[in-house]
């Protein structure tokens, strides 16, 4: 995309940006404070996951594509496990070139599409209080179980010892 500001927001970890850091249409803004998000991603067409495929992130269910889903803008993502339900919402890339691809009929999606409205209707019911209403729930049914630890030779000794009770 040499037409297009590619901005990329946040830290890295164990990759090495120094291809993209000499592009000239890459601007790597690092960390920023949570603050400073919203403004950035305004200012978005579309917005990226691009994460490298491994075990971490095949078990991550990324936080930032429901802030992405709240702008409503598209979202181009690396295929990953947790995001499969939300095909409909984003495009899952499988490859370098599946990713491209996907950018590039992402930037043509039109700023009154439907899709738009869904986006942040995900938002909405994945907002932190909605979530912290069902982690305590959770919690509290939790809380009223019962649960009884026993050492595997203990219960494989009290099962031979009711073996062996006689029968009414």
């Amino acid at each position: 995309f040499p037409s297009a500001s590619i901005v990329l927001v946040g830290g890295t970890f164990d990759v090495d940006l120094s291809r993209l850091e000499a592009l000239p249409n890459v601007v790597l803004l690092g960390q920023r404070s949570y603050g400073e998000i919203p403004e950035i991603l305004w200012s978005f067409d579309v917005c990226l996951i691009p994460f490298v495929r491994n075990a971490i992130t095949e078990a991550t269910d990324p936080v930032k594509f429901y802030e992405y889903c709240y702008s409503g803008k598209p979202v181009v993502s690396t295929e990953m496990p947790e995001l499969r339900r939300f095909a409909g919402l984003c495009a899952l890339a499988s490859s370098h070139d599946e990713f491209l691809e996907m950018t590039a009929r992402a930037l043509e999606e039109r700023p009154d599409d439907p899709v738009r409205i869904r986006r942040r209707s995900v938002a909405a019911e994945n907002d932190w209080d909605r979530r912290y209403g069902q982690i305590a729930a959770a919690l509290a049914d939790v809380e009223n179980r019962r649960y009884v630890a026993v050492e595997h030779s203990v219960l494989e000794s009290l099962e031979h010892s009711a073996s062996e009770l006689p029968l009414a």
